[in-house]
């Protein structure tokens, strides 16, 4: 029987693992509206606009975004 929040979990472990070989940074994001913990909240305008997107329909999204960083 799977619990709720394994699935969180185990994505959490992995997308750590992802970051600390610096490929990508990565975190789950709430598309519902109503969040079961604020850390899934979409905080940038890429997330929020990307959530959009999914939601009318798209397949997928992808924005390429200067941090200005590099």
């Amino acid at each position: 029987m799977l619990r709720l929040g394994s699935a969180s979990s185990a994505f959490k472990t992995l997308f750590e693992a992802v970051e600390k070989k610096g490929w990508h940074q990565v975190r789950l994001l709430d598309a519902s509206g109503k969040p079961l913990n604020d850390e899934n909240v979409p905080k940038r305008r890429f997330e929020t606009r990307g959530i959009q997107k999914l939601r009318d329909g798209a397949g997928y999204y992808e924005e390429v975004e200067w941090d200005g960083d590099r």
